[in-house]
């Protein structure tokens, strides 16, 4: 045993030293700090509920640092297998089954090329590459037990090679017979809507990238922010860049398309450039001739590569001809003729680039600007943007080819002039002469050239499988304008069905993203009916066919064409449908469909005999005709097994594959990669899913808990504003992390000598009796730091509500910190801000943290306040309990008692919006987008396993950040059965909270330069800008500071702002939206957005303008004041009498 051991124990420090030398050649190349890891300084890794990393960063080189340290963590061997696959590596690790794949990514020298470019790549591409290779090795370097044995270091041009290796497997590959790698995926959904079709005015968007979950390409989740860059999205295993997402205005999805954007080319077989062979003595002058064709074979074999193969017998060293030619590299030979591979944007290193620059867009001219770059070769593209703008653009890194005639039109025109021209054929989808100039591209056509659409009247754009000029309805894109070799994309089902669905009417937030789980499947729709039409013609030949044919088909006559996995039909059809194709010879899936529509006696005795042979197959392998899909085709990750709605056969939306048969089902080894729907609106907000989870270690929590999404088919929402990532992350990891407790408004800054994983947990009782004669006046919020032995600073600063102190007894009130060796202790360096109502303090160990002061201090304790906390936090439910026996009698029907949403006065913490699909009735064709029962179900705040909200309506058009209170919303607080989440949300009130008499008041609170807040209860939007660093609180008042104009009523509620700047220029920007209820659209002309300040008093803001179609009233100032949309009292009383 000592010798594998001593081995094992050498290949781990050969490991260790090779990614220490690869750290250092990262640094060499990048103007980076001698100890990277002062980067954590600079950047921050907090984690949602979901595992998912939101990296927050002072500059991009520390982001993608973090960014690539995220993805080690999470998918580390996935990661290292990609950079592998691209480098011409994997067989090393992986042996046989990666031979072929090494070879062709040798001839395409994927490595060479990224190692020669990039020291002229750009800054941004230098800056990404770098810092993220270092963040991989780093992890490499501090966790060797957590890596696999044969891992090694991350080079930036790795990172450069693997992303050019994802761009050209898009490529056409003409040349039959030679292996190419597949495309990384062959399908995709996206679709966009205007708000003129959204039922609540807002551009909605929706990405669903595909993917082989057996590949190297796997898609992965992530947020990324610095400074006013802020992305949020989707990106590849071992890239540094959103590849496709949104921002806070916009947001763009990639689907591939089928664009002819490459071409093989033939040597020629002789004459010409002839050259002499040295190697061959007998000729004149030392060597004979030989034709070009065969030089380059004899360069190509000169050249060859060396690559290592795992094979049971050991490591096997072989050997693959490689020759860069100005056609591109040498692939393979074409009727004995050496061929190269021509790929539009083969020598473009700048595709990470544009990414940035998409991602860095405000705007509908700036992403334009992005995508004249070209430096993406391929895709269908498809943005949406806050303003309403949609764009799909067919894109394509092409030159321009020669179209010559149909052979027709060349024939009747040899005719018509009585000539016998020889006809001039060309086909662009086979290997085509190099020395032929018919052959040979022109200029690369711009964007502004290729298919685009903006803007339709139809209201929406989508791309899912389908050419250009069926993107829309009237997409105003005629075929007869563009060359045949340009598009080869037909028009697919699911491409049909988002039309379909998108042309019925107004869509709202919930239907696009119920519309990604769409089961319908319309293939079956249009070929059912023909066969079973075919059955009923032909009753003989089911009197002599197998027995279960007739059963067999009376299951798909009974069928209601969705993919459930209680569908006994989708079954049946699924294994019709591959017998059918089997028949066919192979042929292409649109082949068959074209020959399905064409309805010949030749096709229709075809599928009786394919349903015959379904029957057979049904019965063989099941033992029943009646199985139901989720039984036969399964989703598995690990030791679970999912049923799997949705396939492929018949084209539902719901991708999810149905090939490979093992142990009696069809596993899913394809499909959904990643799912997004985004709403823009006056907060952009979306909901996402990766399939299976964040993490591929399955010992994490995140390994497998987003099965859950596609079993109850819904989105989880996401957080996308800084501060809501900080105050609702369920860890932090850095050197400078900014962490705000939910329900505490505070923000604490812990400054330690090494990276720490930071976690927060809010309570509402204290560890242990806090000093006598003391009450508390916030929550109680403790700070957890690992390591514990790193040395670390804690600044806070922690708000003290008005409802729960007076102003003149501030000065009592200090904050105290608790661990088991002092027990509670006022903190020693504390400052007060009398006017922000803030204490700041300084901390030397992360401590439990609370603002105590006198009792006697404290405003009499509201016990409907007591009711919210027991629904925010179950922990308190005991003493609530308690305290309710104390309660008064309740109060009469003619006065009830204040709700609990009236009663509120602490910030309320934002709950996550409604994302499952809300209840329809719709004909049954729209059933697919009908919630599941689980997705109604109520939730058990107490349940141990984190569960999601229950259904609720679809939210109102401006979401509220702080939405009225329900006890589904807390179970999503709950963590996960193992989780590392320490840190439950308490999403409401404090336990002090006051009776409001009128009405209450509720706010938040932020710091930062650039600063969002929203205020509950209503819609509306308040944007703070400042030249550094400022405090803002935002109230909402139920009455105004004094009495309105004469002759003016209040359309929405009074929104007050406070800004503690210390003389620092600030710059507002209001948005209010009176409600629906409140005004008729006809009278918004009449309202104007007013300010106060007791100085001036009331007065209309002279920068301000309105959205009519959206009710939004926005405005600009440069104090903060009091704000209101005012108007005419007598409108108020015209929409009484109109209601």
């Amino acid at each position: 045993m000592l010798g594998p051991i001593r081995n094992v124990f050498h290949r781990r420090i050969a490991r260790t030293i090779f990614s220490l030398l690869a750290f250092m050649c990262v640094c060499a190349h990048a103007q980076v700090p001698s100890d990277p890891s002062v980067l954590w300084e600079q950047a921050t890794i907090y984690r949602d509920e979901w595992g998912v990393p939101h990296v927050q960063a002072d500059n991009f080189l520390a982001m993608s640092f973090a960014f690539g340290y995220a993805q080690a963590e999470d998918h580390i061997e996935g990661m290292l297998r990609a950079y592998r696959v691209a480098n011409g590596r994997a067989a090393e690790v992986y042996g046989e089954e990666y031979a072929l794949s090494d070879e062709f990514s040798l001839k395409m020298g994927y490595a060479d090329l990224a190692l020669a470019v990039y020291p002229y790549a750009d800054a941004i591409t230098r800056d990404l590459c770098n810092g993220f290779a270092l963040g991989v090795n780093a992890w490499i370097i501090e966790h060797p037990g957590q890596t696999p044995e044969w891992a090694e270091g991350v080079r930036p041009e790795d990172i450069l090679a693997l992303m050019h290796c994802y761009l050209m497997s898009f490529a056409p590959f003409d040349l039959p017979g030679s292996f190419a790698r597949p495309a990384a995926s062959n399908t995709g959904n996206a679709w966009a809507i205007a708000p003129s079709r959204t039922t609540n005015g807002d551009t909605i968007l929706v990405m669903n990238p595909h993917t082989d979950y057996r590949g190297p390409f796997q898609w992965y989740e992530a947020q990324l922010t610095c400074g006013g860059f802020n992305i949020y999205g989707a990106t590849l295993f071992g890239l540094p860049v959103i590849v496709q997402g949104h921002n806070g205005l916009l947001g763009w999805s990639l689907t591939p398309n089928m664009s002819d954007f490459a071409d093989v080319y033939m040597e020629p077989r002789g004459g010409g450039a002839a050259a002499r062979n040295p190697a061959d003595p007998t000729g004149p002058q030392g060597g004979a001739l030989v034709s070009p064709d065969t030089l380059r074979y004899l360069q190509t074999v000169m050249n060859a590569k060396r690559y290592f193969v795992r094979t049971p017998a050991g490591m096997e060293e072989r050997q693959v001809p490689y020759l860069d030619t100005p056609y591109g590299p040498v692939v393979g030979r074409y009727n004995n003729r050496t061929c190269s591979y021509f790929i539009g944007g083969f020598r473009d290193f700048g595709a990470i680039r544009q990414l940035h620059l998409m991602a860095s867009a405000t705007d509908y001219q700036q992403f334009r600007a992005a995508l004249n770059e070209q430096q993406l070769p391929t895709f269908h593209i498809v943005y949406a943007d806050h303003a309403g703008n949609l764009l799909y653009l067919y894109n394509s890194k092409v030159g321009a080819k020669n179209t010559p005639p149909p052979a027709r039109d060349q024939i009747l025109a040899n005719r018509q002039q009585n000539t016998n021209a020889p006809l001039n054929i060309i086909s662009w989808d086979a290997p085509v002469p190099a020395n032929d100039t018919r052959f040979a591209w022109g200029p690369i056509v711009r964007i502004d050239q290729l298919p685009l659409i903006e803007n339709p009247k139809s209201g929406y754009v989508q791309a899912c499988g389908n050419p250009p000029w069926t993107a829309t309805d009237g997409s105003g894109v005629d075929p007869n304008q563009y060359p045949p070799w340009l598009v080869h994309d037909p028009d697919t089902f699911r491409a049909r069905r988002v039309r379909r669905l998108l042309s019925m009417g107004a869509r709202s937030y919930q239907d696009a993203q119920a519309m990604v789980y769409d089961v319908l499947v319309p293939g079956a729709m249009f070929a059912m009916p023909k066969l079973l039409d075919a059955a009923d013609k032909k009753a003989d030949l089911l009197a002599s066919a197998h027995p279960d044919l007739a059963p067999c088909l009376d299951i798909l006559r009974n069928w209601n064409y969705v993919a459930e996995p209680s569908s006994e039909g989708m079954t049946v059809f699924h294994v019709w449908w591959n017998a059918l194709c089997t028949l066919a010879g192979g042929a292409n899936e649109f082949a068959v469909w074209e020959a399905i529509d064409g309805n010949s006696d030749q096709i229709q005795a075809l599928a009786l005999q394919a349903a015959d042979e379904a029957a057979r197959m049904m019965r063989s392998e099941f033992e029943t005709l009646n199985k139901p899909w989720g039984d036969a085709h399964v989703f598995k990750r690990g030791e679970r097994t999912l049923p799997a709605p949705g396939s492929v056969s018949g084209q539902p939306l719901f991708v999810a594959s149905d090939a490979l048969f093992e142990d009696g089902t069809w596993n899913v080894t394809y499909g959904y990669g990643f799912a997004m729907a985004v709403s823009f609106g006056a907060r952009t907000e979306a909901a996402t899913m990766v399939p299976f989870g964040a993490s591929e270690d399955p010992v994490s929590p995140h390994y497998d808990d987003q099965m859950k999404l596609i079993q109850d088919r819904r989105l989880k929402p996401t957080r996308f504003e800084p501060e809501e990532v900080r105050r609702l992350a369920s860890s932090a990891y850095g050197s400078v992390v900014r962490v705000s407790p939910p329900g505490m408004e505070s923000e604490f800054t812990i400054r330690a000598q090494g990276p720490v994983t930071v976690t927060t947990k809010i309570d509402t009782r204290p560890i242990t009796e806090i000093p006598e004669g003391l009450a508390t006046f916030t929550v109680y919020a403790q700070i957890d730091q690992q390591p514990e032995d790193v040395d670390s600073e804690i600044e806070m600063k922690i708000y003290v509500p008005e409802e729960v102190c007076a102003q003149s007894n501030l000065g009592q009130l200090a904050i105290y910190g608790y661990d088991n060796a002092q027990g509670w202790a006022p903190l020693q360096a504390q400052e007060l801000i009398a006017d922000a109502r803030v204490i700041a303090a300084r901390d030397r160990r992360p401590r439990t943290y609370a603002v105590l002061g006198p009792a006697v201090s404290r405003i009499k304790v509201n016990p409907f306040a007591r009711q919210l906390v027991a629904l925010a936090v179950p922990d308190a439910k005991p003493l609530i309990a308690k305290a309710e026996t104390e309660l008064p009698p309740p109060q009469s029907a003619a006065a009830p008692p204040p709700s609990p949403r009236d009663m509120i006065a602490a910030p309320i913490v934002s709950s996550p919006a409604p994302v499952s699909p809300p209840a329809q009735t719709t004909p049954a064709e729209a059933a697919p987008v009908t919630p599941t029962p689980s997705e109604s179900a109520p939730t058990d705040p107490n349940a141990q396993q984190r569960e999601e909200p229950a259904q609720t309506p679809a939210p109102a058009p401006l979401v509220d950040s702080n939405p009225p209170m329900n006890t589904e919303s807390e179970a999503q607080a709950e963590p996960a059965v193992g989780s590392k989440r320490t840190m439950p949300v308490m999403q409401y009130g404090l336990p002090t909270a006051p009776v409001a008499q009128k009405g209450a008041k509720e706010g938040a609170l932020a710091w930062g330069q650039k600063l969002q807040l929203r205020p509950p209860g209503i819609e509306g939007l308040v944007l703070v800008s400042a030249k550094k660093q400022v405090g803002a609180r935002l109230v909402v008042l139920p009455e105004p500071d004094q009495p309105l104009p004469a002759g003016l009523a209040a359309y929405t509620k009074f929104v007050r702002v406070d800004v503690q700047a210390d003389g620092t220029p600030v710059e507002l920007t209001v948005h209010l939206r009176p409600a629906a209820e409140s005004v008729a659209a006809s009278g918004l002309a009449a309202l104007k957005l007013y300010a106060f300040d007791p100085a001036g008093g009331w007065e209309k803001l002279s920068d301000q303008s309105c959205d009519d179609a959206k009710r939004d009233f926005k405005g600009k100032d440069a104090s903060a004041r009091t704000y209101a949309v005012l108007g005419p009292a007598e409108l108020v009383q015209k929409q009484a009498s109109a209601r």
